[in-house]
């Protein structure tokens, strides 16, 4: 399997001490997935992960390293190698926390992706003192937001704004009813309105009508189940004004 990989990484120093008896000790490691993006492109189908360590008493250095892993329904998890991924991420000496975001492109659309994170506190004298592996939630590629489609659009200049309207008919290509549905739009990766869809069943097609800019290059519709971090992006040329 082919992944790009987009790495944004941070040393971050913490905010200041927390006083009193009632303050809470931050947690000694943890990993989140913060974003899950479903799409027909599989350059645009990815998952982001944000690790986040606390210095320990005797530690100068902190090392985290990230392992990908997937699991198709029905299979057991299997590790996803890649050679970006093997190496240590490094923080700056002496600093309290450490915070490193992971992003995964090119993911496949049939698999559950999660991430476990190996940790290590290091002394100033090089020797590890302590090691830790915390696991993130999940980024399901597989879902229902997958079938929902773009069957056409349609544009219509807007005096008022400057702008156009744009309905986009869309169509339920599962087996179920998709429901409470919000659905964003971005022109030319410009964020246009929003509104949501309240039921669409199978087969179906419903007609919603977005605002936004004037289209030069394409329009995106960001789709996300109401309560639910995935977002499904679909894609569309920009068609002509009417």
């Amino acid at each position: 399997m082919r992944l790009w990989l987009a790495i944004a990484a941070a040393s971050l120093v913490a905010a200041g001490a927390a006083t009193g008896a009632a303050a809470r000790q931050p947690p000694l490691a943890a990993v989140h997935v913060t974003a899950c993006q479903l799409s027909p492109t599989s350059s645009d189908r990815s998952a982001t992960f944000v690790s986040t360590m606390n210095a320990v008493p005797g530690s100068n250095r902190m090392l985290m390293r990230f392992r990908l892993r997937e699991r198709v329904p029905g299979e057991r998890g299997r590790p996803v190698h890649s050679r970006a991924l093997e190496a240590w991420r490094k923080s700056h000496s002496g600093v309290p926390s450490f915070t490193y975001t992971q992003t995964v492109n090119g993911l496949p659309p049939t698999s559950v992706y999660w991430m476990a994170v190996d940790y290590r506190w290091v002394a100033a004298n090089g020797r590890v003192i302590r090691t830790a592996t915390r696991i993130s939630g999940v980024c399901s590629q597989v879902g229902d937001l997958n079938k929902l489609k773009i069957k056409n659009v349609t544009a219509h200049s807007d005096s008022v704004s400057g702008g156009a309207r744009y309905d986009f008919d869309l169509v339920d290509t599962g087996r179920s009813t998709l429901r409470d549905i919000r659905l964003r739009l971005e022109v030319d990766h410009t964020a246009g309105s929003s509104t949501q869809l309240d039921a669409i069943d199978p087969g179906q097609t419903q007609t919603v009508e977005l605002a936004g800019a004037g289209c030069s290059r394409s329009l995106h519709l960001i789709v996300q189940h109401d309560g639910d971090m995935r977002r499904a992006v679909l894609g569309w040329h920009c068609p002509p004004l009417q």
